[in-house]
């Protein structure tokens, strides 16, 4: 199976908030839309593999333990009942 951006999810880029947190090696989450339930994400790396995906209970704050990922540029991509949102994060 192929994932691919289209133009919807880009104009969403600017509802997902992403942040990594060196000193904790987590990853901070937050989706912007308070009407919008986070229901997974899934993490890839800069070649597209897929890294990581979870199943979320509807929180729309949350961080991911980054203590397995290697430094350098990650896509995240939050799926909720609304929509998918797509968020760079860079871990060094």
């Amino acid at each position: 199976e192929v994932t691919t951006l289209s133009n919807k999810t880009i104009e969403k880029i600017n509802t997902i908030f992403t942040s990594y947190i060196k000193s904790e090696r987590k990853i901070i989450v937050q989706n912007r839309v308070p009407s919008a339930k986070t229901e997974k994400y899934e993490i890839y790396d800069i070649t597209g593999r897929l890294i990581n995906e979870k199943s979320l209970n509807g929180t729309n704050k949350f961080k991911i333990d980054a203590v397995n990922l290697n430094k350098g540029v990650y896509l995240i991509i939050i799926k909720t009942d609304l929509s998918i949102l797509t968020s760079k994060v860079i871990v060094d």
